[in-house]
């Protein structure tokens, strides 16, 4: 069985983030009741993507390389 990447699915993620925020910019000025449920539904899927990142992605890169400063420490600031 083939499973997908870890950078496919955060790429998917990034995508579905990205998709949520153009939603919540194209709807704040005409719709803002949909806009706010767009611009909730962002947030809670960046802070669940950050949370991912800081807490499973970040250790393992830094246990396999033996890394602690450099990219993670770049992106968690």
């Amino acid at each position: 069985m083939n499973h997908p990447s870890i950078s496919h699915h955060y790429g998917q993620d990034h995508d579905r983030l990205d998709d949520l925020f153009r939603q919540f910019q194209a709807l704040k000025l005409s719709d803002r009741e949909s806009a706010g449920r767009a611009f909730q539904e962002f947030k809670a899927g960046l802070e669940r993507h950050i949370a991912w990142e800081e807490e499973i992605l970040f250790p393992a890169f830094e246990n396999k390389t033996g890394q602690t400063s450099g990219p993670t420490q770049v992106m968690r600031l």
